[in-house]
């Protein structure tokens, strides 16, 4: 089980600096609602600023032996 603390975390190593908030949707640690500001994502098509969120999380998503099982991402900029 990875826990909120764990996910923003991981988010912020990938996104230094930017604004990350994390919420357990489900109260089940696997699935998160993400929302994160950042200035990488300024010009980006919506696709790829998710891709980037995606790969940051990747190696926590349950397809890679992971605990995430679903991610809901919102992306703005600063």
């Amino acid at each position: 089980m990875i826990t909120v603390e764990e996910v923003e975390e991981l988010l912020e190593a990938h996104f230094p600096g930017d604004e990350v908030i994390v919420e357990d949707m489900t109260g089940t640690s696997d699935h998160f609602a993400l929302t994160i500001t950042s200035a990488r994502f300024e010009g980006l098509p919506l696709l790829e600023q998710h891709r980037l969120v995606h790969e940051a999380c990747k190696d926590e998503m349950q397809g890679n032996g992971g605990d995430i099982h679903a991610l809901k991402i919102k992306t703005r900029t600063p």
